[in-house]
């Protein structure tokens, strides 16, 4: 073998070391010995809950969910996303576990997306909402109409799910819960959900068409209108209405209806629905725009105060206000964390006071017969009685409870400083035109002469523009003792009716009626059988032939004004006032209702149509026994509120009961800012006291007919 030199063995040893150190660097981190340290393995995905869901107003299909993690009612980007909905208007959601039942499914349905109920396209897009279910689970969610009225409801009022949940199911007369699937079985309470959901969509969506003109428009806050902002408040006002929309819900014209006539049916309803509502593109202005204004802070210490928020000036004898006041000690929490008020109402002749919860003139307080149930007896608010009110949010929101227990609200404000501005300008640029976007414009009013007592008055410090809105959400039975009030019958041969065309009959010489002692004896003298005449002609027109007598022989439910269109032919002979009539007529307490002419002359009730059916039941309320009734046709749920018949020490009395439900928006002066007013137009100033106080300076002796009323929301 060749032998190397031992030059050439150092330069091989040279060549496997350097071979070596590479090797050491590469797999062993430098020169370490040590085993190499594991791969860590990839972490694994985050779990992930399915959703399943039906897309329900008739099942819908090609309609997109999303998990709406913002709770901004919108799908953004990233959000997780469904796919269409199919024929039966299912679809499902991949959500992360971690947020699982936390916020709330959004619905797009756009106008392509198609009816199962028609077999066509829904014609136009809209959304629909389902509340967190709470469920961390897979789970499935139904979203409808009604889910949807609960979740706004939830977003307007701040309550719970379980709360919006009652409410809305309470408001609309629901058997079964606005969240559950009324399509999984087929029985008359899912059938009524159905209609109930259609109705509220289609309401919703003729009522946007009527405010769309505020879309763009400022708002009182001076923010531009969305469309999205409009369909927030056209939601509200469909709430508000769902007494109407569960009464037409189960109409026998729309009850039996399927497909085509069944949609027709219903878009009729809702559009007696939206003209009940009433709802205008300048209230729509006011009630968007009340939230977004500024809210100022509160004062840091109880402090006595004020608002008028009503004012009607002729004169210095044509005059009236109302203002509603707290004491310091009222505006100090009580041991229920409540602060208190008190509202008065005072006027100069011609003006009548508003009838109350307690009227006292301005010498002797004496109090107006108007009673309501309490919760364990039958009382009045006394002048000094006080109310009750929570501290308002950072958003201007509280909850009241008014003469003592009469009704319960919730109330929404917001304050603008016109400190330093003249009383002439805010008059002209922001009274007037607030007060015209209310629900109740004529609260305001100045003649001439009362815009020239203005003159060039300053506002003093401290005074500022209040706008308000409150919704009542609960309310009692409530009845007035005046003998005029007390429902009078006729004897039971007149109660029959008959046809006075054929022969002389009972009813068409009636006699003179007497009041009634008891329910069953009123039910029993208004059984529903008119007195019937031959046509007759006076100096306003012509009677429809055959000319009935209704009054009677049915008891009053109300009247709507402009309600009837004159029949063909009749001239004057009737006006335009629709006469709401009640007749009990048959076994197990049943009802019938009707709609009725009145002739002009004398405001008789003539020839009566059924306007539905239903039945009365009987409630024992301390020592007096009310009657209210089930199943009222839209047309009697439609005004702000419902009667009732209230049998109290041996006579039954004419009572009503307040819409759960309504909203009232009101413009506002505090107290330095009304007493301001006051002063520059001769009328008593506001004083907050703790017992009532006598009106003083030069026109107390010659109020004679002032008049204060007790009570009234905050």
């Amino acid at each position: 073998a060749q032998i190397m030199s031992m030059k050439q063995v150092r330069a091989q040893f040279l060549a496997v070391g350097a071979i070596a150190a590479t090797l050491l660097a590469a797999g062993c981190g430098g020169g370490s010995d040590a085993p190499p340290p594991p791969v860590a393995a990839p972490p694994p995905p985050p779990a992930s809950v399915t959703i399943s869901g039906k897309a329900v107003d008739g099942a819908l299909q090609g309609a997109t969910a999303c998990y709406d993690i913002n709770n901004n009612n919108a799908c953004d980007a990233g959000e997780p996303t469904s796919g269409t909905s199919d024929a039966t208007g299912n679809f499902s959601l991949s959500v992360l576990a971690s947020v699982a039942g936390q916020h709330r499914v959004v619905v797009n349905v756009p106008a392509t997306a198609v009816d199962a109920d028609t077999g066509q396209a829904v014609g136009a897009a809209f959304l629909m909402l389902a509340p967190a279910s709470g469920t961390t689970g897979a789970h499935s969610v139904f979203v409808s109409p009604l889910s949807t009225l609960v979740q706004r409801h939830m977003d307007a009022s701040g309550q719970s799910r379980a709360d919006a949940t009652t409410y809305v199911q309470s408001q609309a007369g629901l058997a079964v819960s606005p969240l559950a699937d009324f399509t999984a079985a087929a029985n008359a309470d899912t059938a009524k959900a159905a209609n109930v959901a259609k109705l509220a969509l289609k309401t919703a969506q003729q009522q946007a068409t009527v405010v769309a003109p505020a879309v763009g428009q400022n708002d009182v806050s001076g923010t531009a209108i969305t469309q999205a902002d409009l369909d927030k408040a056209v939601v509200a006002r469909v709430i508000g209405a769902l007494p109407a929309l569960g009464a037409s819900a189960v109409d026998p014209a729309v009850r039996s209806l399927t497909g085509s006539a069944r949609e027709l049916a219903l878009a009729n309803a809702a559009g007696l629905a939206v003209a009940q509502i009433g709802f205008t593109p300048e209230q729509a202005r006011f009630e968007i725009g009340l939230p977004r204004l500024p809210q100022l802070p509160p004062s840091a210490t109880p402090t006595a105060g004020a608002t008028m928020p009503a004012l009607q000036y002729t004169d210095a004898a044509n005059w009236f206000y109302r203002h509603i006041a707290s004491t310091a000690a009222d505006d100090t929490l009580d041991a229920n964390g409540m602060k208190r008020f008190y509202s008065v109402r005072t006027s100069m002749a011609p003006y009548a006071y508003q009838p109350g919860e307690g009227v006292a003139t301005s010498a002797d307080r004496t109090f107006n017969p108007e009673l309501h149930w309490t919760g364990n007896a039958w009382g009045d608010c006394k002048p000094g009685d006080r109310s009750t009110v929570t501290p308002r949010d950072a958003l201007g929101r509280a909850s009241n409870t008014y003469c003592n227990n009469h009704e319960r609200g919730n109330g929404q404000r917001a304050e603008i400083d016109i400190g330093g501005q003249t009383l002439a300008s805010v008059w002209t640029n922001r009274i007037v035109p607030e007060v015209a976007r209310t629900t109740s414009p004529a609260s305001w009013s100045l003649s001439a002469a009362g815009v020239g007592l203005l003159g060039a008055a300053v506002y003093p410090a401290g005074s500022r523009l209040i706008l308000q809105s409150n919704t009542i959400t609960d309310t009692a039975p409530t009845y007035n003792t005046l003998a005029s009030n007390r429902v009078t019958v006729f004897s039971d041969a007149v109660a029959q009716g008959g046809d006075a065309r054929v022969g002389t009959v009972a009813c068409s010489t009636a006699g003179t009626p007497v009041v009634t002692t008891s329910l069953e004896e009123m039910a029993a003298r208004f059984p529903g059988r008119p007195c019937v005449f031959n046509q007759a002609t006076n100096a306003d027109g012509t009677s429809l032939n055959p000319n009935e007598a209704w009054g009677v022989t049915s008891a009053s439910l109300g009247t709507i004004a402009n309600g009837n269109t004159l029949p063909a032919g009749t001239a004057n002979y009737y006006n335009t006032t629709a006469r709401l009539r009640v007749a009990f007529t048959g076994a197990n307490n049943a009802t019938t209702y009707y709609r009725c002419y009145e002739r002009r002359i004398d405001a008789s009730t003539r020839n009566c149509l059924p306007i539905g059916t239903g039945s009365y039941s009987i409630a024992t309320l301390g020592d007096a026994r009310v009657m209210s009734f089930a199943n009222l046709p839209a047309e009697v749920l439609g005004p702000n509120s419902t009667r009732v018949f209230v049998e109290r020490g041996g006579a039954v009395y004419y009572g009503f009961k307040n819409r759960v439900g309504a909203v009232f928006t009101s413009v506002r002066l505090n107290l330095p800012a009304a007493n301001a007013m006051l002063a520059q137009l001769g009328m008593p100033s506001i004083v907050p006291a703790d017992a009532p106080q006598p009106l003083t300076g030069a026109k107390a002796a010659t109020m004679a007919t002032a008049r204060g009323v007790w009570g009234g929301a905050d």
